[in-house]
């Protein structure tokens, strides 16, 4: 039996058993046994019972010669009226596609114009609520068909079915078989019969314009920002050329991306502004070579809401169909050819399904016509056609009676809507070419610490620091790892509340972030741009988690993958938490703390490594010792100030290092306090620190010079008692002015374990007249330090550079505050950094001036536990055992923590710097002076 009988039969029996199921048709009803007057619409309005349909299916050609049938993809568009309830017509394009016996491809796209007929109004009167309609269709048609390069045009005729069956008033679906008499030759191949049949069968959706009394709507604000909305999405692309029939078309997609943003003028009429890019694979059919055409461009659409012209604006509606027609200009570039720009024109047809009061999700075909310019040869025509289908989410400003409904954002003090956050993600570099690498050896990781602020509730700032461990392949061809730290500063946009409002317990947020940043590798800055969109979802009031994914652009090429030809960027994605910091109270707060009778004054001592950051950190003999002492004070409950006197030194991987020390100012912010109010007996707190630098550094090739630099850093302190802290303080530092003697700015890295001693607040101040019971002293002390010249050596062990050092005192206290003391030193220490080399000793004799800092900041107290002494002093140095040496001047400055164990007597620690005039070891100094740094250990009797 023949395809064709197969085909007729198939479509005799699939109305057969429609018709049948419908129990309010009867066969006699379709008797003509009587002419009736025939039926009219209601209404006489042209734009009432119009409509739109598409459908996909399957075309064939019908031959007695099974290996003469073929088969393949249809599709097609339609737009047609109803004059009648009986008589209608439609006019449409229609394209198909299928492979030949011998494995070459025909595309038939062409023209259709069809008479309508309703049977199921002309046998049994009309009725919109009908569930089930049969249409006949009897048409003419003009299709171009294409095979490899050549081109037939061929005039049809058709004729067939339409089963409809409808929804709503407004949609219907449909199955329509069919038959297409052809001219000869459509397929390039002649046929006995002098024409071609093919059989084809469509499934579809028809829109129709439902009257004005019959439409279900709801209000339109006619204002364009309550109507506007942000889209994105993702999908694939191909270029349609003649070599695509000739091969799998699937080796011509490629992927691609839209974002966009856009609104609606009327509730039929919008705009939609859209930036796009990707690529697609195709061959040149003049010289066969294979390209990858890459484009990027811009859009500008018009978008008419077909449900909405046809049915009425209703925001609720579940699906909604939507015409798409504009102008666009894209700049184009085939494999390594430079890139040209095309104007052109796209069509497309987006399909978008109702989610949520904000949220649609959406689908769209798009075709796009450019100058042959576009790919750079010749495809199909005189025009190359790019064609895409693209899936994403749109997301739609709220309607107004629910943004009246926001809340009131509040900004009482400046910590409320400050935020902390921490989170750590996966990425990798993206390059061009590409860096060879596996996913595994791609690999990076990072951890991101955040601090903002939102000042409205849809515009705020975010200051973050990164570390991250990239994946490269630098040098060339090997896989390798680097250390680097990313510092940024963004705007963060809330898109959420922009288009729907500020909603403080509001679940879910969308925000967009972009900024500047510092991309720090191998002890080198380099200037990037970041930007992300994240996803929030508020846990509690104050805390919430979040996806973020990010992606850093550096304009040095070399930034990322350490090769300057290469084009790279940085994707990664995010997750972390975040708290949000609301409802401080300062009036409450601030009468807590002035009426709290315990600290606010501090003084601590820390110590701990420091290393520069970079590949290296953190191997053998890279991290050296860092000191501080610090002076402090809060003068609110959740600010402090912070006096430091630091030391360290810090070594590089070839042996070369750098001694630096100086005074640190910081600003000290307690988010424990802003985040649940002040509680002096908290157990455990949390502040967050930022400050400056000012210091001297000697390198390895013993020069000195003034470095500033900038820090930032946090600090966990755990309460031990009204009294004492211990804390924990990680930070980084950036030094300027060749802090290591070869870069303009390096990043080094300290974490501290130190002490907090808190001041108590006395009544009363410290004067001249206060009695002192004890007001004189002897002291001794002996203790270690490190030698200028010595410790700037790169050879050497350190135990040969470790000096010995004693001092005895004879001093007396004028006052609470100020006191006087005569000192005589030693300071032994070796010349060279060998362990025979010979011993040097220098003698002082000095005059220090004492100022108790404790009794100046919290007034005097006999029985104090702890007093903090800042010590300056002035005297004459007299070098033995060195010919080459003078004598010459000597100065001292240094705190002196004293820990009274009664009245009389009391033990103490003491670092200082010493300072003396040049060659007094009898070696020349590049700073024109000798320096070293004692820290000593005694006890003082008081009498």
């Amino acid at each position: 039996m023949s395809s064709l009988r197969y085909f007729c039969l198939f479509v005799l029996s699939f109305f057969l058993i429609s018709e049948s199921s419908q129990a309010q048709i009867n066969g006699l009803d379709y008797t003509l046994q009587k002419r009736r007057k025939a039926e009219k619409f209601d209404t006489k309005r042209f734009s009432d019972h119009l409509f739109v349909s598409g459908g996909v299916g399957v075309n064939m050609k019908l031959s007695h010669d099974v290996s003469d049938v073929y088969a393949g993809p249809l599709a097609s568009f339609y737009l047609g009226k109803w004059f009648t309830p009986v008589i209608g017509s439609r006019i449409g394009l229609d394209a198909s596609y299928m492979s030949v016996n011998n494995g070459s491809k025909v595309g038939i796209v062409g023209v259709n114009w069809d008479y309508l007929m309703n049977l199921s109004a002309f046998a049994n009167r009309y009725n919109p609520d009908r569930l089930f309609e049969l249409v006949g269709i009897l048409g003419v048609s003009y299709h171009n068909a294409f095979r490899h390069a050549s081109y037939r045009h061929i005039w049809g005729v058709n004729g067939g079915f339409q089963g409809k069956f409808n929804l709503s008033p407004l949609v219907d679906v449909f199955i329509e078989p069919k038959l297409t008499f052809y001219g000869d030759k459509i397929d390039n191949d002649i046929s006995w019969r002098k024409y071609d049949l093919f059989g084809s069968v469509m499934f579809g959706v028809s829109y129709k314009m439902v009257p004005l009394e019959k439409r279900i709507t709801t209000q339109f604000f006619r204002s364009f920002w309550d109507n506007m909305f942000l889209s994105g999405g993702i999908g694939t692309r191909v270029l349609v050329s003649k070599k695509m029939l000739s091969a799998d078309i699937t080796d011509w997609f490629g992927p691609s991306a839209q974002i966009a943003i856009g609104g609606w003028i009327t509730p039929v009429s919008g705009v939609r502004l859209s930036a796009d890019g990707g690529f697609s694979n195709w061959q040149s059919p003049v010289n066969g070579v294979h390209y990858r055409l890459k484009t990027v461009g811009l859009r500008a659409d018009y978008l008419l809401n077909f449900n909405t012209a046809f049915g009425g604006y209703n925001r609720n509606r579940l699906f909604e169909v939507i015409g798409v027609a504009g102008i666009e200009g894209a700049y184009a570039k085939k494999s390594a050819d430079k890139a040209t720009f095309s104007p052109g024109v796209g069509l497309g047809l987006q399909g978008n399904l109702y989610l949520t009061k904000n949220l649609d999700l959406y689908i769209e075909p798009r075709i796009s016509f450019y100058t042959n310019k576009f790919a750079g040869g010749e495809t199909v025509s005189k025009m190359d056609a790019l064609t895409s289908l693209s899936v994403g989410l749109i997301y739609n400003t709220a309607e107004r009676d629910v943004r009246k409904n926001r809340d009131e954002f509040e900004n009482k003090v400046f910590s409320d809507n400050m935020f902390i956050a921490f989170s750590g993600g996966l990425g990798g570099i993206v390059s061009s070419p590409k860096l060879g690498l596996t996913t595994r050896q791609a690999l990076s990781a990072k951890a991101t610490l955040s601090l903002g602020k939102w000042f409205t509730s849809v515009s705020g700032l975010r200051i973050s620091g990164t570390g991250m461990i990239i994946g490269s392949a630098f040098p060339v061809g090997k896989p390798n790892r680097y250390n680097t730290i990313i510092a940024g500063v963004d705007y963060m946009f809330n898109i959420t509340s922009a288009f729907t409002g500020y909603k403080e317990d509001r679940v879910f947020n969308l925000i967009a972030a972009v900024g500047p940043s510092a991309f720090c590798r191998d002890q080198k800055i380099y200037p990037a741009l970041e930007a992300g969109l994240q996803a929030y979802f508020g846990v509690t009031p104050n805390w919430g988690i979040f996806l973020e994914p990010r992606l850093l652009w550096a304009a040095d090429r070399s930034a990322l993958s350490g090769l300057s030809t290469y084009k790279s960027f940085l994707p990664t994605a995010n997750i972390g938490f975040s708290y949000t910091f609301r409802g401080y109270d300062r009036a409450v707060n601030r009468t807590l703390f002035e009426g709290e009778t315990g600290s606010s004054y501090f003084v601590s001592v820390s110590g701990g490594m420091s290393m520069y950051v970079n590949n290296e950190m953190f191997k053998d003999r890279q991290v050296g010792p860092i000191g501080r002492f610090s002076l402090g004070r809060w003068f609110s409950p959740i600010s402090a100030w912070r006096l430091s006197l630091s030391g360290e030194r810090v070594r590089n991987q070839n042996g070369e290092f750098s001694v630096h020390g100086g005074l640190d100012a910081d600003y000290m912010l307690n988010l424990s306090t802003l985040a649940t109010g002040y509680d002096p007996d908290r157990l455990f707190s949390l502040s967050g620190i930022l400050g400056a630098k000012f210091g001297l550094v000697a390198t390895s090739s013993r020069e000195l010079r003034f470095i500033p630099g900038v820090t930032a850093g946090l600090q966990g302190t755990f309460r031990v008692s009204s009294a004492l802290d211990i804390f924990l303080e990680p930070q980084a530092s950036m030094y300027f002015n060749r802090f290591d003697g070869i870069r303009n700015q390096l990043v080094v890295g300290n974490v501290l374990l130190g002490l907090n001693y808190k001041l108590k607040n006395k009544s009363g101040s410290s004067s001249a007249g206060d009695d002192l019971e004890n007001p004189s002293f002897v002291s001794a002390a002996v203790g270690t330090g490190v030698w200028g010249n010595t410790i700037v050596s790169r050879s050497g062990e350190a135990k040969d550079k470790f000096a010995f050092n004693a001092d005895v005192t004879l001093g007396r206290w004028f006052n609470t505050v100020s006191g006087l003391r005569l000192s005589f030193g030693t300071n032994t220490f070796r010349t060279g950094v060998w362990h025979n080399s010979d011993k040097m000793t220098i003698l002082s004799l000095r005059a220090d001036y004492l100022a108790n800092l404790t009794t100046c900041f919290s007034g005097y107290d006999p029985d104090r536990l702890f007093d903090m002494i800042g010590v300056v002093g002035v005297g004459a140095a007299f070098p033995t055992s060195n010919s080459d040496a003078k004598t010459t001047y000597t100065a001292i400055v240094g705190l002196q923590a004293k820990f009274n164990i009664n009245r009389k007597l009391s033990i103490f620690v003491e670092p200082r710097g010493a300072f003396f005039g040049d060659k007094i070891d009898g070696k020349k100094c590049p700073a024109k002076f000798d320096a070293a740094a004692n820290l000593l250990v005694g006890t003082t009797y008081a009498f």
